[in-house]
């Protein structure tokens, strides 16, 4: 019996690390999500998916943010806020 596990855990971990190089195209994330492009783009700024890299996901990445229930996936990517901001200058700017 331990042979056999040792066997599975080697074979595991041997297809673990061919997946772990394999990258997914933004066509493989929409179908894999099940939205439009446009709407991925949006979900990566939001930080609700993970981001690409060079323009391409690692399989890696995105199945380690699969695992995580969803109200604990945690933003991937900061966002910045884009609103218009006002900046108050010091009373004795002259």
């Amino acid at each position: 019996m331990t042979d056999l596990l040792h066997t599975l855990r080697a074979e595991f971990d041997k297809l673990r690390a061919e997946l772990a190089g394999t990258r997914l195209t933004r066509e493989d994330m929409c179908k894999r999500l099940g939205v439009e492009s446009h709407t991925l783009t949006r979900m990566v700024r939001q930080g609700r998916v993970p981001a690409p890299r060079d323009g391409k996901w690692l399989l890696r990445d995105v199945l380690e943010w699969e695992s995580q229930p969803a109200g604990d996936r945690r933003r991937t990517r900061v966002v910045v806020d884009q609103r218009e901001s006002r900046v108050t200058p010091p009373e004795d700017f002259a």
